[in-house]
Protein backbone atom coordinates (compact mmCIF):
# COMPACT_ATOMS: atom_id res chain seq x y z
CA UNK A 1 0.00 0.00 0.00
CA UNK A 2 2.89 2.58 0.83
CA UNK A 3 5.14 2.09 -2.03
CA UNK A 4 6.68 5.94 -1.36
CA UNK A 5 7.48 5.02 2.43
CA UNK A 6 9.57 2.38 1.21
CA UNK A 7 12.41 4.85 -0.26
CA UNK A 8 12.16 6.49 3.47
CA UNK A 9 15.26 6.34 5.44
CA UNK A 10 14.71 3.76 7.83
CA UNK A 11 14.85 5.74 11.16
CA UNK A 12 12.12 8.65 10.14
CA UNK A 13 9.22 6.65 11.63
CA UNK A 14 7.22 9.91 11.55
CA UNK A 15 7.74 10.63 7.94
CA UNK A 16 7.14 6.94 7.38
CA UNK A 17 3.10 7.16 9.30
CA UNK A 18 2.88 10.76 7.40
CA UNK A 19 3.56 9.03 3.69
CA UNK A 20 1.44 5.62 4.69
CA UNK A 21 -1.29 8.28 5.92
CA UNK A 22 -1.51 10.23 3.14
CA UNK A 23 -1.25 6.62 1.02
CA UNK A 24 -4.57 6.12 2.37
CA UNK A 25 -6.04 8.67 1.84
CA UNK A 26 -5.75 8.07 -1.69
CA UNK A 27 -7.30 5.04 -1.97
CA UNK A 28 -10.44 6.74 0.21
CA UNK A 29 -10.23 9.40 -2.06
CA UNK A 30 -10.76 6.59 -5.03
CA UNK A 31 -13.43 4.77 -3.13
CA UNK A 32 -15.46 7.99 -2.91
CA UNK A 33 -15.14 8.38 -6.60
CA UNK A 34 -16.50 4.67 -6.44
CA UNK A 35 -19.54 5.86 -4.72
CA UNK A 36 -20.40 9.01 -6.41
CA UNK A 37 -20.07 7.02 -9.62
CA UNK A 38 -22.28 4.60 -8.33
CA UNK A 39 -24.66 6.96 -6.88
CA UNK A 40 -24.70 9.09 -10.05
CA UNK A 41 -25.93 6.22 -11.94
CA UNK A 42 -28.79 5.00 -10.05
CA UNK A 43 -29.84 7.88 -6.92
CA UNK A 44 -33.04 6.19 -6.57
CA UNK A 45 -31.36 2.67 -6.25
CA UNK A 46 -31.84 0.39 -3.08
CA UNK A 47 -28.44 1.47 -2.48
CA UNK A 48 -28.05 5.04 -2.77
CA UNK A 49 -28.55 5.33 0.86
CA UNK A 50 -25.60 3.28 2.11
CA UNK A 51 -23.09 4.76 -0.91
CA UNK A 52 -24.26 8.20 0.28
CA UNK A 53 -23.16 7.16 4.01
CA UNK A 54 -20.29 5.40 2.39
CA UNK A 55 -18.71 8.17 1.18
CA UNK A 56 -19.61 10.54 4.38
CA UNK A 57 -17.77 8.13 6.58
CA UNK A 58 -15.10 7.86 3.95
CA UNK A 59 -15.07 11.61 4.38
CA UNK A 60 -14.65 11.37 7.85
CA UNK A 61 -11.56 8.91 7.67
CA UNK A 62 -9.61 11.39 5.30
CA UNK A 63 -10.17 13.81 7.89
CA UNK A 64 -8.99 11.90 10.56
CA UNK A 65 -5.93 10.78 8.45
CA UNK A 66 -5.13 14.60 8.03
CA UNK A 67 -5.40 15.18 11.80
CA UNK A 68 -3.13 11.97 12.41
CA UNK A 69 -0.80 12.74 9.90
CA UNK A 70 -0.35 16.18 11.36
CA UNK A 71 0.37 14.46 14.80
CA UNK A 72 2.74 12.37 13.00
CA UNK A 73 4.82 15.53 12.06
CA UNK A 74 4.54 17.34 15.06
CA UNK A 75 5.75 14.51 16.93
CA UNK A 76 9.74 15.00 16.40
CA UNK A 77 8.92 18.44 17.89
CA UNK A 78 7.22 17.37 20.54
CA UNK A 79 3.32 17.08 21.47
CA UNK A 80 1.96 16.66 24.74
CA UNK A 81 0.05 13.19 25.81
CA UNK A 82 -3.33 14.99 25.57
CA UNK A 83 -2.35 14.96 22.08
CA UNK A 84 -0.79 11.81 21.93
CA UNK A 85 -3.91 10.33 22.69
CA UNK A 86 -6.49 12.47 20.82
CA UNK A 87 -9.23 10.52 19.34
CA UNK A 88 -11.36 12.82 18.41
CA UNK A 89 -10.22 14.78 14.86
CA UNK A 90 -12.13 17.80 15.97
CA UNK A 91 -10.58 17.98 19.52
CA UNK A 92 -6.89 16.99 18.00
CA UNK A 93 -7.38 20.43 15.65
CA UNK A 94 -8.15 22.13 18.57
CA UNK A 95 -5.17 21.12 20.54
CA UNK A 96 -3.00 21.32 17.63
CA UNK A 97 -4.14 25.22 16.70
CA UNK A 98 -3.20 26.03 20.19
CA UNK A 99 0.24 24.15 20.74
CA UNK A 100 0.94 25.90 16.65
CA UNK A 101 -1.44 27.62 15.00
CA UNK A 102 0.52 26.82 11.31
CA UNK A 103 1.12 23.21 12.17
CA UNK A 104 -1.74 22.21 9.26
CA UNK A 105 -1.00 21.44 5.75
CA UNK A 106 -1.00 23.93 3.56
CA UNK A 107 -2.27 23.85 0.03
CA UNK A 108 0.18 24.61 -2.62
CA UNK A 109 0.41 24.85 -6.79
CA UNK A 110 3.36 24.53 -8.98
CA UNK A 111 3.76 27.47 -10.61
CA UNK A 112 6.97 27.06 -12.36
CA UNK A 113 9.57 24.22 -12.33
CA UNK A 114 10.71 23.55 -8.71
CA UNK A 115 8.91 26.73 -7.52
CA UNK A 116 5.78 26.18 -4.91
CA UNK A 117 3.53 28.78 -4.23
CA UNK A 118 0.40 28.91 -1.64
CA UNK A 119 -3.05 28.74 -2.54
CA UNK A 120 -4.26 31.46 -0.21
CA UNK A 121 -8.21 30.94 -0.56
CA UNK A 122 -7.90 26.52 -0.14
CA UNK A 123 -9.52 24.93 3.10
CA UNK A 124 -7.92 25.31 5.91
CA UNK A 125 -8.53 24.22 9.67
CA UNK A 126 -11.69 25.53 10.45
CA UNK A 127 -12.98 24.51 7.38
CA UNK A 128 -11.94 20.91 7.71
CA UNK A 129 -12.79 20.95 11.38
CA UNK A 130 -16.68 21.66 10.11
CA UNK A 131 -16.96 18.89 7.99
CA UNK A 132 -15.77 16.12 10.22
CA UNK A 133 -18.57 17.73 12.66
CA UNK A 134 -20.96 17.68 10.19
CA UNK A 135 -19.79 14.12 9.12
CA UNK A 136 -20.68 13.23 12.52
CA UNK A 137 -24.15 14.49 12.62
CA UNK A 138 -24.77 12.50 9.23
CA UNK A 139 -23.35 9.46 10.42
CA UNK A 140 -24.79 9.22 14.22
CA UNK A 141 -28.33 9.00 14.86
CA UNK A 142 -28.18 10.48 18.38
CA UNK A 143 -29.75 10.21 21.45
CA UNK A 144 -33.35 9.10 21.52
CA UNK A 145 -35.06 12.39 22.09
CA UNK A 146 -33.33 13.96 19.14
CA UNK A 147 -35.14 10.94 17.25
CA UNK A 148 -38.37 11.58 18.80
CA UNK A 149 -38.16 15.31 18.43
CA UNK A 150 -37.34 14.36 14.58
CA UNK A 151 -34.10 16.05 14.53
CA UNK A 152 -32.17 12.91 12.49
CA UNK A 153 -31.63 13.69 9.05
CA UNK A 154 -31.53 11.50 6.09
CA UNK A 155 -28.26 10.83 4.68
CA UNK A 156 -27.74 11.60 0.96
CA UNK A 157 -25.22 12.96 -1.08
CA UNK A 158 -27.16 16.11 -1.70
CA UNK A 159 -27.96 16.64 2.20
CA UNK A 160 -24.13 16.54 2.80
CA UNK A 161 -22.97 18.82 0.10
CA UNK A 162 -26.14 21.59 0.78
CA UNK A 163 -24.76 22.04 4.56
Amino acid sequence: MDAMADDLPAGDPELRLYSGFMEEIKLRTAAIDRYVDRFNKDAEGADAFTDAESCVLQVRYICELIALSTLAVHHVVGIDRKLLDSWNAEQTFKLLRRQNADCFPRTVRLAAPNHFEFVEDAMGVKELSSIYSRCGSLLHRGVLSTVLGGGVENTTLSSFSNG
